[in-house]
């Protein structure tokens, strides 16, 4: 049984690893030459846990595009269209209650990084910038006591997955600015 919790707990831990590359690069901070290396930690993430790696990864796809009206893509879809096809496979594939989890997983961690990031962002797409730092707050904190109502386990862990992406991209994200700034090096 631990073993089947570590596997999940890699799972969520690879896949949001993923998932936080693919939102900077949509935000245009990543850069897609480290693209094979995140294809790589994806399929790890689907061979540990192949339901909650699918799961998360289309979740995080549908509330991603939820916002792009004006950008087509592939199919000649706009983004909401995209979203819209995500979730109707989503809930026919894992099940409704199922990807509602996950789904609902995604949004906490939407609104929680847009509370994070929000000194930070001046031009992007913040909703706590947009609606106001407590509102998203208080949005936010529901999601998580959603989140823990329907499957405590599994709400832990990708919290304490996410906490862990979190804290590694912050800290590489000092690195970078630390590098780039000389005159922290100055005596």
């Amino acid at each position: 049984m631990l073993i089947n919790l570590f596997k999940i707990f890699l799972a969520f831990l690879f896949i949001g690893v993923v998932i936080k590359y693919m939102d900077d690069v949509n935000d245009g901070e990543g850069k897609f030459e480290h693209f094979p290396y995140y294809l790589i930690l994806t399929t790890c993430a689907v061979l540990l846990d192949k339901n909650v790696s699918i799961a998360c990864l289309w979740a995080a796809y549908a509330i991603g595009m939820v916002d792009k009206f004006k950008i087509h893509y592939i199919f000649n879809l706009n983004g909401i269209f995209e979203s819209i096809i995500i979730l109707i496979v989503g809930f026919l594939v894992f099940g409704f209650k199922t990807f509602l989890y996950y789904i609902i997983l995604m949004l906490f961690i939407n609104l929680s990084d847009d509370l994070l990031d929000y000194k930070i962002d001046e031009f992007g797409n913040n909703l706590a910038k947009k609606f106001g730092f407590v509102e998203v707050g208080i949005v936010t904190l529901n999601l998580l006591l959603l989140l823990f109502y329907f499957d405590y386990q599994y709400a832990f862990m990708s919290v304490i997955a996410y906490s862990v992406i979190q804290t590694y991209f912050i800290y590489r994200g000092r690195l970078y600015v630390r590098k780039d700034n000389y005159n922290l090096y100055k005596r």
